[in-house]
This record gives structure tokens, C-alpha cells and sequence, in this order.
């Protein structure tokens, strides 16, 4: 059982990443970049740090994070991968996949519950600029090989533009996303693969409404939109 955090924790240090749990930002104290995450990836960091150094278990997670709601793997994919893209390069490192079980964090976190430091930043050395003799012959060969490479990336971009209208006549597409495959049906995802009845429902429902993507749990079918929320659509 994960113990929950103090209320008074204002961030959380990461190496050099500090997470601020008042304006949900991410900012790297090496150059202070900066990244603004969701509702749910904070909530999911929260939990990984409360279990640290033990393993977050997928039911787990799910139950922590989307407490009284429902979570697909789709779902804790989508927001583990999208929190790691937040996280600099140091995403992977940080959030470790453990593999038919959960994910676990790398780095032990810091409390704290003071206002986060400002980075401060060295200013940048002022451009020397040389002033050098232009070179005719280089320039020519250079325009003539562009030349050369726009003639022949011609028939290749047609091909291209080609292939992108047949897909956005189409507007059906695959998408993987961690050995997970899911049916897209314009901008939103099918989680399974339903039946000729499903479909129509399916068909039928977006006309009204919009979902970010649908699953099935046992013979129930989701609708479910960015914030996670999911309704049953099953007549």
C-alpha cells in the first residue's frame, strides 16, 4: 500500500528535473527548460514516487490514478509514454517499464515544500564574427547539386502526396503504440476488433458524439474522451 504524499509538498526533484505539484511544470535546472504536464501524468508520477522503490503494478496504477473510473492498457500507455516525453531525455531512465508487471521510478525522488530554486543561467559568449572572402566556386557547385537533388526528390514527393491523399480519403489508420495495435476510425481509436454490429454502433455514435477512443470490456462497449472519462455506449 502506497503512502500518500504530505499536502504541504510544493515539487519533487528528480536528478535535475524539479516537478512543481501547484503549476504542474516540469523544469530542467541544467538550462531551465520547461515542460507543462496533465492532470493525470502528475498524478501518475505522485503515485510512482509513493511506491518507489517498489514496483507500480498496472492494476494498481489504475486503480490509484483513475480511482472510480475506468483505465484500458491503451489508456496507461498513452499517459506513461506521454509523461516520459516530459521528462527530457531522460524519460526512459527515469520511468522504468517492468516488463508483465508495471512500471517502477529509477531515480530516488526529494520532497520538498519550499517554492522550487530558479536556475541560473550563464550568459551566452558574445559571436565573434570573421569577415571572409565569398567563394564563387564553392557556391555554384552547391546550387547545381541542389538542383540535381530537387530534380530527383520529384517523382518521390508526387509518390508521397499521392499515398497522404488516398490515407485522408481513407480517414482509417493503424497505430501502435507499445505492441498494443488499435483501429482508428477518423480521430478516434478502436481498442478492439468489433463485430459488424459493433461497428454500426460504433459508426452511428460518432456521428453525435465524439470519443478519443472506444473499448470493450467484456460484452460492455466505453466511449472515453481526453480527460480518461469513459461512458458506456452499449445499448
Amino acid at each position: 500500500m502506497a503512502n500518500p504524499l504530505d499536502d504541504n509538498i510544493t515539487y519533487i526533484s528528480l536528478q535535475n528535473l524539479k516537478v512543481s505539484l501547484t503549476d504542474m511544470s516540469v523544469t530542467n535546472s541544467n538550462d531551465g527548460a520547461q515542460t507543462q504536464l496533465r492532470i493525470k501524468e502528475v498524478e501518475l508520477l505522485k503515485y510512482l514516487c509513493q511506491r518507489y522503490p517498489n514496483v507500480a503494478l498496472r492494476t494498481d496504477i489504475a486503480e490509484n490514478v483513475w480511482a472510480n473510473t475506468y483505465a484500458s492498457e491503451f489508456t496507461i500507455n498513452q499517459t506513461v509514454n506521454s509523461l516520459r516525453s516530459k521528462l527530457f531525455n531522460q524519460g526512459k531512465a527515469l520511468i522504468i517499464t517492468v516488463p508483465k508487471r508495471g512500471y517502477k521510478l529509477g531515480v530516488k525522488p526529494e520532497f520538498h515544500t519550499c517554492a522550487p530554486p530558479t536556475p541560473e543561467l550563464s550568459a551566452p559568449a558574445p559571436e565573434v564574427k570573421k569577415k571572409t572572402k565569398p567563394d564563387t566556386t564553392s557556391k555554384a557547385s552547391s546550387q547545381k547539386v541542389k538542383s540535381t537533388a530537387i530534380k530527383l526528390s520529384k517523382p518521390v514527393f508526387a509518390l508521397v502526396s499521392i499515398l497522404t491523399s488516398l490515407l485522408v480519403v481513407l480517414g482509417i489508420g493503424l497505430i501502435q503504440q507499445d505492441d498494443f495495435e488499435a483501429m482508428r476510425i477518423n480521430e478516434t481509436y478502436i481498442l478492439f476488433s468489433p463485430t459488424d454490429n459493433e461497428l454500426k454502433l460504433i459508426n452511428e455514435t460518432l456521428q453525435s458524439t465524439h470519443y478519443d477512443y472506444i473499448d470493450k470490456v467484456s460484452a460492455t462497449i466505453y466511449g472515453c474522451k481526453e480527460d480518461k472519462q469513459c461512458i458506456n455506449i452499449t445499448p
